[in-house]
């Protein structure tokens, strides 16, 4: 379930183009005019409609969050906070486009501004936490290359010497081609 392929289906006729997951319910949608899905009541009427399923969408990528604690308790926060999100739009009035983009909570009883400062305030936070974390690290790790370089500053060096015989040495020959 986890999989992070996922296949991308669509279908089209005369009057929709249908793009899903699922190839069995694109075609579905299309042949049986009695499919109705709750987000279609939301979307019609519309020249442009759009439905994200946010809760399908992050529970694939839960198993990208377990590596690090910091993505995971970011992961979870999301997963209590968002619930789906709507696109609706294209008709020409007054001049110009009209849209609108809505994203529902999955808390309908909290307002949703106190709803959303205490995500940003949480993630903010778990942030915070990471950076000092990897500030601790980073410091180990520095401390860790300082006591390595005093400790082969300490060690006693000698020096190489090389000697050779002068008859080994390498000549002067530009003087005997004169």
């Amino acid at each position: 379930m986890n999989d992070m392929s996922v296949s991308v289906h669509y279908n089209s006729n005369d009057k929709y183009f249908v793009i899903g997951n699922n190839k069995e319910n694109v075609d579905k949608y299309l042949t049986n005019s009695e499919t109705k899905f709750d987000f279609i009541k939301k979307i019609s009427g519309s020249p442009i409609g759009g439905y994200a399923d946010l809760q399908y969408l992050m529970r694939k990528f839960e198993s990208k969050t377990t590596k690090d604690s910091t993505a995971k308790a970011i992961y979870d926060l999301s997963v209590k906070m968002w619930e789906n999100a709507y696109l609706m739009g294209g008709k020409y009035q007054d001049g110009g486009l009209t849209q609108t983009f809505e994203i529902n909570l999955v808390d309908k009883n909290t307002n949703s501004l106190k709803q959303l400062n205490t995500y940003i305030g949480a993630i903010g936070t778990l942030q915070k936490e990471q950076e000092k974390k990897r500030n601790k690290e980073w410091e180990q790790m520095r401390s860790k290359i300082d006591e390595d370089d005093r400790m082969y500053d300490e060690k006693d060096t000698t020096e190489i010497v090389v000697e050779a015989p002068i008859s080994e040495l390498p000549t002067d020959t530009s003087k005997k081609n004169k």
